[in-house]
C-alpha cells in the first residue's frame, strides 16, 4: 500500500457517478473506487503544513543532505479566514441592531446570515481539526472506522485460508467474492450481473467512514459550499439595488465568502463532494422555505410585517414567493451542486479529467483483505515500514504480535497465519 496524493487512475466519471449514487454507498465514505482507494484523512479534511525541501551539501563529508521545513501556512489561512467571518458577522449584527431596525430573529432569519453562522461553524471546526494535526497528529479523530466484521466475532468474522475465505455470522457484511461468484466470473457467466457485482464490490468496504466530528465537519461543508453560491446568485439577481450593496462587509457576504470556502475544500484541503450530499442541501432549502413562510404568516420581525425578502413575501405575493424560492431550490441549487460536485473531481486547472486524482488517498491492492485493513491502520497511527527489514523479518517467519510491536502497531484481530504473512511481505507501503 502506497500513500499518494493523487487517486486511481481508472476511475471515469461515469463510474464514479454510478458508485456514489449506489443505494449501498453511505452518506459519508472514505472510499474512493470499487476496490481498495480510501481517503487519507488527515490531509483532506486537516492540513496543517506545507512541506519545502532544502537541498544542502556537505562537500567535506561527502553527503548530501536534504532537509524539510515546514511551514503552516493552511492552519495559518484557516485561522485568518475563520476570525474574519467571526469579525464580519459580529459587525454586520451589530449594525443592524442599531442602525437597520432589526432584532435577533430577523436578523438570523435572513438566509445569508444564518448560512454565515454555519460558515463560521464549518471554518471554525476546520482551524481545530487542523491545529489538532499539527499537535497531536496521531489523534484518534483521524482514524476512520473500520468494519467491525474483520478477524472477529459475533457480528461477523474471516476465516480460513486463500482467497475464497469467508464465513459470515450473525448480520455483519461479507469481504470479498463468494467462491460461487469467483466460479461464475472463471466460466465466464456472469455477463448479466454487473450491478449486482457493483454493489458487491462497494457493500465489502463500505464500513470505512471518518470521525464523528470529521462527519459533522463534511456535513457542514458540503451545505455550507453551494449555499453560499445560492445566497450570492439570490442577492444579485432578486435583491442588489444599485449603489445599495457595495460596501465591504457586503461584498463578503455575498460572494467573497463563498469562493474562499471553495478555496479551502478544493485547494487547502481535498474535502470531497459526494452526489448523495445533494440531500443536505435540498433539507436545508426546503427548511429555509418553510420558515420563511412561517415568518410571513404570522408577522414576526420587529416590524411586524413578516417581510425578510421583498421578492419572498408570501402573504401579498405567494405565486412570486413560491415561483422564485421552487426556482433558487430546484433549478439553481442541483446546478450549482452539480458544478461543485464538478470542481471536487477535477484533476487540474486545466479541466484535462475528472477522476478525482487530485485528491489524498491511500492506495492498496486488495483492502478488502483483512492484511490491508490492518496496514490501513497502521498508517494511520503513524507507523512508518523499512521495507528490507519488514519483508526480512516476515520472510524468516517473525511472529505476528512481534512483527507489530517493532514496527510501532498493536495487532487488534489476532495472529496472522501463513497465508496471511505471504501476502503482507509481497504488498507495497
Amino acid at each position: 500500500m502506497s500513500v499518494r496524493d493523487q487517486g486511481t487512475q481508472t476511475m471515469t466519471i461515469g463510474a464514479r457517478l454510478q458508485m456514489e449514487g449506489s443505494k449501498v454507498y453511505p452518506y459519508f465514505s472514505l472510499q474512493e473506487d470499487l476496490d481498495s482507494t480510501i481517503l487519507h484523512v488527515q490531509p483532506t479534511f486537516a492540513p496543517c503544513c506545507i512541506t519545502i525541501q532544502i537541498c544542502s551539501c556537505l562537500p567535506i563529508l561527502e553527503l548530501e543532505l536534504k532537509p524539510k521545513l515546514k511551514i503552516p501556512l493552511p492552519l495559518l489561512g484557516r485561522l485568518i479566514c475563520c476570525y474574519t467571518t467571526y469579525a464580519i458577522l459580529q459587525q454586520d449584527h451589530d449594525d443592524a441592531m442599531q442602525h437597520r431596525n432589526m432584532c435577533n430573529i430577523m436578523y438570523f432569519g435572513h438566509l445569508t446570515n444564518f448560512t454565515l453562522v454555519l460558515t463560521l461553524l464549518y471554518q471554525s471546526l476546520s482551524t481545530m481539526l487542523s491545529l489538532i494535526a499539527l499537535f497531536h497528529p496521531g489523534n484518534s479523530c483521524f482514524m476512520p472506522r473500520f468494519p467491525s466484521s474483520i478477524h472477529g466475532h459475533g457480528h461477523g468474522s474471516i476465516h480460513g485460508h486463500g482467497h475464497d475465505r469467508i464465513h459470515q455470522h450473525g448480520h455483519g457484511r461479507i469481504h470479498g467474492a463468494p467462491a460461487k461468484d469467483k466460479e461464475k466470473e472463471r466460466n465466464g457467466h456472469d455477463n448479466d450481473d454487473h450491478h449486482h457485482n457493483l454493489e458487491l464490490n462497494l457493500a465489502s468496504n463500505n464500513g470505512c467512514a471518518p470521525s464523528w466530528i470529521l462527519q459533522l465537519t463534511w456535513l457542514l461543508y458540503s451545505i455550507v459550499l453551494p449555499a453560499e453560491f445560492l445566497v450570492a446568485i439570490g442577492y444579485w439577481s432578486f435583491e442588489y439595488e444599485p449603489g445599495g450593496g457595495d460596501n465591504p462587509i457586503n461584498l463578503y457576504k455575498h460572494g467573497i465568502i463563498a469562493f474562499l470556502l471553495l478555496w479551502d475544500g478544493n485547494v487547502v484541503g481535498r474535502i470531497p463532494i459526494r452526489i448523495k450530499h445533494w440531500k443536505g442541501l435540498l433539507i436545508y432549502g426546503i427548511s429555509y422555505m418553510l420558515w420563511s413562510m412561517m415568518f410571513s404568516y404570522l408577522k414576526m420581525g420587529k416590524r411586524h410585517d413578516g417581510v425578510i425578502y421583498r421578492f419572498m413575501d408570501w402573504r401579498k405575493d405567494p405565486q412570486l414567493a413560491a415561483g422564485i424560492g421552487s426556482m433558487l431550490l430546484f433549478v439553481i441549487g442541483p446546478l450549482v451542486f452539480m458544478a461543485s460536485w464538478w470542481l471536487s473531481v477535477l484533476d487540474g486547472c486545466c479541466g484535462c479529467g475528472y477522476g478525482g486524482n487530485r485528491r489524498r488517498v491511500l492506495c492498496g491492492h486488495g483492502a478488502k483483505e483483512e492484511e490491508q485493513f490492518r496496514r490501513l491502520e497502521g498508517a494511520y497511527l503513524g507507523m512508518e515500514l523499512e521495507m528490507d527489514d519488514a519483508c526480512h523479518d516476515l520472510e524468516n517467519g517473525l511472529d505476528a504480535d512481534a512483527y507489530f510491536a517493532r514496527y510501532g502497531c498493536t495487532c487488534k484481530y489476532g495472529s496472522l497465519d501463513q497465508h496471511e504473512t505471504d501476502t503482507l511481505s509481497t504488498n507495497e507501503y
